[in-house]
Formats: structure tokens, sequence, C-alpha cells
């Protein structure tokens, strides 16, 4: 909110209302009561004389969406009518209406604030006169509404403790061999024999992908259901066909043997257990027996500095790393189709192709990057056009701080006048207050020192390509120093994606500071590129080493997997291709 006078300035208000809730009956919180409530706030100003208009195209109603986050359709409706300058005030019956959380508040306040879009609370009937006063008043009111929501979510919490130690169902889709039948596990009778066969075949073959095949190939599928309640109420969900990922969450399922598993601790369920317990539990050794160490440090051992960024052009899913020896202790590192992975060889033509391969073609061109001139002069211009819209918004947050520094001086002032006249034994409450606004005042002081030394550095910034093109050499000077953690972290950051293109023998490379411009490492033919992608005996045989420049290992790495050099791009500039 502002202070200045609005008798003679035509408001467009927006209201929003919000219930969390679906089904409840409380008539005081319904939206039509939301509603109301904020139309005889606006008759009144009106009747002040203020000239406060509304219509049915600026409300916004949220019905079923809980207060905790901003995802929600009509409240990012009216976010973007602010942002096109539609909205001039935004009236609500309460705060916690536009959100429970203080830092998402704050948030919306710095959208309303940077367009001037004032805010009004009916219940809490507040008009501050400063910015600081309007500051103090909502984080209170936004703290008690965030504190109100922890409560409601322990509560639930604790709720679902309580069944689950009564055996009841605690959540869950539908699985096969049960139905849900008033919130609870009822065995069905027609499934019990596809969910025993879910275990037996998977005890028979030992391996989750064969398991996976068979069961498709006598056609089970995963249990098929429609949606009750919520968002998606009606509609028709699971019946897909098996997977390796998805058979490995079935066979871990308590609910089988008649537990209910809740915050990692098991209880006895009052449902029917279907599956024998010595039957369950082999299956659990057998997956524990097989099951391969996933976490990140066991991965980057192998240097997959592309991981997660990687994708394959044919079907478009992301590819997964593996790793092969073979038996003379040769390793070899291997981008892999994870369609291919959890549906089958059918499912895309791409299997997997050498990491070594791929990592030696993107490096060769982060290598040049520095030679591009068109991306240097990008990123010149990027860093120029950064300047020129940081330098306003810096001048507009030190003209609102200096205003709350007046605010704050203004208000030390009547303080001190307040306590003089009562004495500071009489006042306890106004010395604390005085203390406050000390502190206040120390911090935007220290906020404005930051601001200008900012601008300063912003105006002072000149960008040149010699200096643009020699942090560009930097990087690959540093690569090989890095650990591997490091290495992807820094591809993660350069990199949006990296695609394969198997049909096309092409990777491209998309860069985050190139939006939209997907840029050719290298097109070879075929054949070639066939070629430079099969088994090679005398792989990187030592995955774990280190590869600093001019190593064995690294001389290897940089020859492009053996690709002939009349097939590499020899000119500096990155030609960038439509995808």
């Amino acid at each position: 909110m502002t202070t200045e006078n609005l008798e003679n300035k035509e408001v467009r208000c927006a209201i929003y209302t919000r219930k969390s809730v679906e089904g409840d009956g409380d008539r005081l919180t319904s939206p039509q009561a939301q509603q109301e409530a904020v139309m005889d706030f606006i008759a009144e100003r009106v009747g002040r004389g203020e000239k406060w208009t509304t219509s049915d195209a600026l409300y916004y109603e949220d019905y079923g969406y809980s207060g905790g986050n901003l995802d929600r359709p009509r409240l990012q409706a009216l976010l973007a009518d602010i942002k096109n300058g539609m909205v001039d005030a935004i009236a609500v019956y309460s705060l916690d209406r536009l959100s429970r959380n203080v830092r998402e508040f704050a948030e919306l306040q710095a959208l309303f604030l940077a367009h001037g879009v004032r805010y009004y609370s009916v219940m809490e009937r507040y008009e501050t006169s400063s910015p600081c006063d309007r500051e103090f008043i909502e984080t209170i009111i936004m703290s008690v509404a965030q504190k109100q929501r922890k409560d409601a979510a322990a509560r639930v919490k604790h709720s679902f403790h309580c069944m689950a130690e009564k055996g009841m169902r605690t959540g869950g889709n539908p699985i096969i061999g049960y139905d849900i039948k008033e919130k609870a596990w009822v065995a069905n009778a027609v499934e019990q024999q596809q969910a025993l066969d879910q275990f037996t075949v998977y005890l028979q073959t030992q391996s989750l992908y064969k398991a996976a095949a068979l069961l498709n190939a006598k056609g089970y599928r995963f249990k098929k259901w429609i949606v009750v309640n919520g968002e998606n109420k009606g509609k028709e969900k699971g019946g897909g066909r098996y997977t390796k990922t998805g058979l490995a969450r079935v066979l871990r399922n308590v609910v089988y043997i008649g537990k209910i598993k809740f915050n990692g601790k098991l209880y006895d369920g009052k449902h029917e257990a279907i599956i024998p317990p010595d039957i369950f539990n082999d299956v659990q050794s057998l997956l524990g027996k097989n099951a391969v160490a996933r976490n990140s440090r066991l991965r980057d051992k192998y240097d997959f500095w592309l991981r997660g960024l990687v994708r394959c052009v044919s079907c478009g899913s992301p590819m997964t790393t593996s790793f092969a020896y073979n038996k003379y202790g040769d390793c070899y590192r291997y981008y892999v189709c994870s369609s291919v992975n959890h549906g089958g060889k059918e499912k895309c033509p791409v299997r997997r192709v050498s990491a070594d391969t791929v990592q030696a073609l993107v490096f060769d061109r982060l290598e040049r990057l520095a030679e591009c001139p068109e991306l240097v002069a990008l990123v010149m211009r990027e860093t120029q056009e950064q300047a020129d819209i940081r330098i306003p918004e810096i001048l507009l947050e030190r003209k609102r701080l200096d205003d709350e520094r007046k605010s704050l001086d203004q208000q030390a002032h009547n303080l001190v006048d307040a306590l003089a006249y009562s004495g500071l034994q009489g006042n306890p409450m106004l010395a604390e207050r005085l203390a406050e606004v000390g502190r206040l005042r120390d911090a935007l002081a220290a906020r404005l020192k930051a601001l200008e030394a900012e601008e300063k550095h912003v105006r002072s910034r000149a960008p040149s390509p010699e200096v643009i093109a020699g942090n560009l050499k930097k990087v690959c000077r540093v690569f090989w120093k890095l650990t591997p953690d490091e290495r992807k972290d820094l591809c993660a950051l350069l990199f949006r994606e990296v695609l394969y293109d198997h049909a096309g023998h092409q990777v491209i490379l998309n860069f985050y500071s190139l939006p939209g411009q997907p840029w050719l490492l290298e097109r070879v033919g075929g054949e070639e590129f066939d070629k430079s992608l099969k088994h090679r005996k005398g792989g990187d045989s030592n995955p774990r080493g280190a590869c600093a420049p001019g190593s064995f290992r690294d001389r290897r790495f940089r020859r492009l997997a053996h690709l002939p050099a009349n097939l590499r791009t020899s000119n500096s500039s990155c030609p960038a291709i439509l995808f």
C-alpha cells in the first residue's frame, strides 16, 4: 500500500478468493462469502468518494488449492494481469488467502511494489503510513499464518500415524491383487494369481528385465483404476506394461504380506495377506543382492561428466550411464538410452553410444569457444544488456530504501520525544521499539552501501573481446584439474542439454548462454562415425586415474575416439542449426 491520495484516480481493483479444502461446509470461508465481504469493502471506499471499479474479469478464485505455495492457476493469471498493467489494487478477505508462506508472500509484495499495485485486507483492516510499519505488521500476520499451516501438517501426520498403528490404510494407489473400498485394502480374488506370478517369475528369472518381459508376454498389465477425487477426478490411471522400475516398486510393497508401512516403520494391517512371507522375503533378498549402488560418488569415479545432460534424439528419452569390463580389465563407458533400458531393444533404434566419443566431441568444442567471434560478441552484448537493466533496478531500490530510512528517522525522532516526556522506566515498550528502529536503520544503511558499491561496479565494468576470450580459454585450462563432481557441475552450468542424433550422425550442444541456438559440434559421415562408436581394445583402462593435460589418457581422449582428422571441424565459427 502507498500513502498517495486515491480520491481523484480511478482504481481497477481485483478480487482474489481462495479455499483450500473441498467439501468444507463453512459458509464464512467460502469463496462466495469472501467475495461478498470484499465487495462491501469496495462499496465503502466508493462511498468515501474514491473512484474504485471492479468487474467479473477482475475476479480470481482458486478452489481446492493450498496457500503454502504460489502454484495456483487463478493466482498466476492475476499475476500475469498485474504485469500487463491491468490491475491497480488487490482486495482479499484476509492476507492468508494470498499466501501462508512468509518467503513467497515477500515475493508477491516485491512484485506488487514493482508494478505500483496496492493490496488491502478486509479482515485485518490496517492502513499503514510508512513502509516500515507495513512490513512489520505483514511479517507478524504471515508468520502466524505459516505457523498455523505447520501445525495443521503436524496434526495430519499424527492422524496418519494413529491410522498405521491401528492397521488402517494410510494412502497409496491401487495395486494388483487389491482394491480400495471405503479407504481400506480389500483383496481381489481375480487378480491374486497375477500378484503371485509377479513374485514367482522374478525368483525364476532372477532379473527384473526378464521378469517384466515374461509378465508382459502373458498379457499382464499394471493395475488400472479411476481417480475418484482431486483435479483428475474421473480420469483413468495405470494399466501400462511392466517395466523394470515399476516391477521393482511392486515387489517391495509390504501390503502383499499384510503390513502397513508409515514413516519407515512396519505395522500389522487389517487387510488380508495374499503373498506368503517366505516368498516375499526371498524376493527382498534377491533384490538386495542384485542392487547396484547408485550414489553419485560411485558413478562419478568413472568420470561421466555429461551425466543427466545427454538426450537421445530418436526417441526423446534421456540417456543414462553404464560401464563394462572385458576379460583384460579394460573399462568401456557408455551413455545408454533409458527407453531401451526400461522397455526393451524394440523401443528405440539407439542402444548406447561410447561416452569417450561424446565427451571428446564436447571437450573439443569447449577448447574452441574462445575462437568463436559470434559467441564473444553475444557475451559482450548480453553483459551490456544486463548492465542496462540492472542499473535502473539499483536506482529504484536505492530510492525505496532511502524513503524507508527517512521514515525510520522520523519514527526515531518521535520515540525519543515520547521517552523524554514519559521517562525511560515508565515506557519499556517504547525503549524496545526505539532499539528495534535503530537495528532497522543499521540494516538499511548496510544495504544502501552495498547497492552503491554494486552500482559503481556495474558502471565501471566494460567488457572487451580480449577479456571474454581469455575467460573462455581458462575454462578448458582448468577443466582437468577439477574433481569429477566439479566437472559435472561445470557442465550442468554451461549446457542445457547434449543431443545425440544417431540417424543424423551428429552431436548437438545447447548452451544455457545461447537461448534457442543449438550449436553443431561435429557432422561426420555415417560409416566413419559408426566406426568410432564400436568397441576398441585398449580402451579407458584407468577410469579412476587422473586425466591431466599431456598425460597418455588425455592424449588418447583428445584424439576424438580415432575420428579421421579431415572430418573434424576446423573453422573457428560455430555453425548454428535448427533443431
